[in-house]
C-alpha cells in the first residue's frame, strides 16, 4: 500500500522547504499552486491555501501549534531523534523536547510542527538509535 497526504500550504515555498530538508522529501513535481513531494511510498501534496483562507489563518514566528486539527500525521524515520530536532528548529518548526517522548510498540515517539503549525509525530525505531545517522544534505 502506498500512502498520501495532503497539507494546505499558507505560504508554499517555505514548506516545500521544511518538508524537503527536515523529513528528507524530494520534489517530484511542482508549481505555483502545488508540489509533490515523495519519500519512499509516501507522498505529500502541498497545495497552495485559497487566498481568503489563508489571509483568515495567522501563522506566528515562531509557530504555534494548530491543536485544532483532528488529524496528525506520523512519519517513521531511522535516525536519532536529536539530529531531527535540530533540522526541524533550523528550518523554522518545533519539535518538543527530549522530556516529552515517549515509547510505543517499541519506538521512540515525538512530536513536532512545521512552520505554519501544522503538527506531526515522529516514530524512530529504538534500534535504529544505535546505528550512526546519516546526514540528510541541507538544500537552501
Amino acid at each position: 500500500m502506498q500512502f498520501g497526504l495532503v497539507i494546505y500550504a499558507i505560504a508554499l515555498p517555505p514548506m516545500i522547504d521544511f518538508y524537503v530538508n527536515v523529513l528528507g522529501f524530494r520534489v517530484r513535481e511542482s508549481d505555483d499552486e502545488s508540489a509533490a513531494l515523495m519519500a519512499d511510498e509516501c507522498e505529500l501534496v502541498l497545495l497552495q491555501a485559497p487566498a481568503d483562507i489563508a489571509n483568515s489563518v495567522h501563522v506566528t514566528c515562531p509557530p504555534q501549534a494548530r491543536a485544532a486539527t483532528p488529524i496528525k500525521p506520523v512519519f517513521f524515520i531511522h535516525e536519532n531523534l536529536a539530529d531531527l530536532r535540530a533540522r526541524v528548529h533550523q528550518w523554522g518548526g518545533h519539535f518538543n523536547d527530549v522530556t516529552q517522548e515517549w515509547t510505543y510498540h517499541g519506538d521512540i515517539v515525538c512530536d513536532g510542527w512545521d512552520l505554519e503549525g501544522n503538527i506531526f509525530q515522529v516514530r524512530c525505531s529504538e534500534a535504529s538509535l544505535m546505528m550512526p545517522s546519516d546526514p540528510v544534505e541541507l538544500k537552501g
